[in-house]
């Protein structure tokens, strides 16, 4: 029953051909599938080559012209503080009241408080777990590594039936049945990444045991820690498979079924691509 804005951050990440305006479209499409529907979305950078955040604080103030309160809310480590920032620099505040650090009541979390009337306000809220989010599962540094910190080089592989895609000590995909497979491997720099022939067990004694490629997480070393989902490609075109919180595998879709082992409790979607490159 609220009206959400959704901002899509750190852009930057994100190849610099990948289209905004289909961007846009695959964020809400996503939110659709989780039966959540959005008035907009705004696609954001606050690192080096700043995007899209004057149409954000426009959005902002246009959706809560009809004196409504505003709450900024979103994951950790999704730069929201950094978005708050960028929205202070803009902001021009045409009331008697400050800006303030606000308490919520009953608990001893803290966020900005900005008045946009007299009456009304934007409220920013502390940063939200995704329990589901791979992120959730491993230890903090094992996380730092995770989350990219400057752009995205996607990785091209190989696939033929029967090899598996490694990502560190973090999630393995196996193509069971179909054509050789071109893929290309949406993650962090680093996370070490192979294609490497062989069976379940034994990419859990070398990859989860022993660690043969980084990061690895002491909460997931023997295949009995990680949870395992076939997915049939019934559509054609560009095609991802995701891993929330580590990345996605972009590839073409043709009839091929893959098996992916990811940490017990971590989201796996398959969706239409995120980024098509178009001549």
């Amino acid at each position: 029953g609220i009206d959400v804005l959704a901002i899509a951050n750190k852009r930057d990440l994100l190849p610099e051909e990948a289209n905004n305006d289909a961007l846009k479209e695959y964020v809400a499409h996503r939110l659709r599938m989780i039966q959540l529907s959005v008035l907009d979305v705004c696609i954001t950078s606050t690192g080096r080559n700043k995007s899209g955040l004057q149409e954000m604080y426009d959005k902002i103030l246009e959706y809560s012209k009809d004196e409504r309160d505003v709450y900024f809310i979103g994951a950790s480590s999704s730069g929201k503080s950094a978005l708050i920032s960028e929205f202070l620099k803009m902001f021009e505040n045409k009331t008697n009241k400050m800006i303030v650090t606000h308490n919520f009541e009953g608990t001893s979390l803290r966020g900005f408080r900005i008045p946009i009337s007299s009456k009304h306000y934007i409220f920013e809220t502390p940063g939200t777990g995704i329990d589901n989010s791979i992120l959730s599962k491993v230890e903090k540094q094992v996380a730092n590594q995770i989350i990219p910190k400057k752009k995205i080089i996607a990785k091209k592989l190989t696939m033929s039936k029967g090899s598996f895609l490694i990502s560190g000590g973090l999630c393995a995909l196996e193509l069971i049945d179909g054509p050789k497979t071109v893929i290309k491997l949406f993650a962090s720099a680093n996370i070490e990444s192979k294609v490497r022939k062989g069976t379940a067990e034994k990419i859990s004694s070398t990859s989860f045991r022993r660690g043969a490629l980084k990061p690895v997480s002491e909460h997931f070393r023997d295949i009995k820690d990680f949870d395992a989902y076939d997915i049939e490609i019934t559509e054609e075109g560009e095609r991802d498979i995701g891993i929330a919180g580590l990345g996605w595998i972009h590839f073409i879709g043709n009839k091929q079924t893959f098996r992916i082992y990811v940490p017990r409790g971590v989201y796996v979607y398959t969706t239409r691509s995120k980024v098509k490159y178009v001549k």
